[in-house]
């Protein structure tokens, strides 16, 4: 049942950002919403993401690392658009919303689907926010999303001298290795998220504990 509901929750994200396009206009959409991000938005952005070579490099017990790199980083307005109705196609523009996106490279791995992919919209008025990351451990190969949940209860979590004071554990819920990433098996179960840090953790199905050290 869990993976139903998170794979229907995967599936109507993908549907809206299907039918969102930041140029078309039914002609009468000035007097339309636009849902703009802010300023109580904007500590959960991961503003200091957006600096030249930022990298985010983790660290598990065993001395290993995986870093990513930061690639993309950028501000968009979409549009919201239904297409229907009886006869000729129709489109109408509903509402706008702001959108911003965040891509690593991962370094150890540089090919598109091994990216980390962070986002976040302003759909209908509310803070929506997904982390993609390219080694999480799901039963279904191409889903790699999880919802980042501003309202979950947080942790506080000390990692190499560092307090984090907002970090919301997402799990997995998967206990069995189905799927490979080039090298590497796809076996994080457990992110650790800080939702004014971003990305501070994660755990892998092999008992190992990666964190940030940079």
């Amino acid at each position: 049942m869990k993976n139903l509901i998170k794979g229907l929750w995967i599936f109507s994200l993908t549907i809206i950002f299907m039918t969102s396009c930041s140029n078309q206009d039914d002609g009468s959409g000035n007097d339309k919403p636009n849902y703009e991000f802010e300023n109580e938005d904007f500590p959960f952005l991961l503003e200091h993401y957006n600096t030249v070579n930022q990298r985010l490099v983790f660290k598990n017990e065993e001395k290993q690392e995986f870093s990513f790199k930061l690639k993309q980083f950028e501000d968009s307005n979409e549009s919201y658009i239904v297409t229907g109705g009886l006869g000729p196609p129709s489109s109408s523009l509903i509402f706008n919303y702001d959108v911003r996106t965040i891509n690593f490279e991962f370094e150890q791995y540089n090919q598109p689907n091994g990216d980390l992919h962070i986002l976040f919209n302003k759909f209908s008025d509310t803070l929506r926010g997904s982390i993609n990351f390219p080694l999480w451990n799901t039963n279904e190969f191409n889903l790699n999303s999880e919802k980042i949940n501003f309202d979950q209860q947080t942790i506080v979590l000390n990692i190499n001298g560092t307090t984090f004071f907002d970090v919301i554990k997402i799990e997995s819920g998967e206990t069995i290795i189905d799927f490979e990433i080039g090298p590497f098996t796809k076996n994080v179960n457990i992110l650790y998220y800080d939702l004014k840090k971003g990305l501070v953790g994660f755990d892998d199905l092999n008992g190992g504990e990666w964190r940030l050290i940079e």
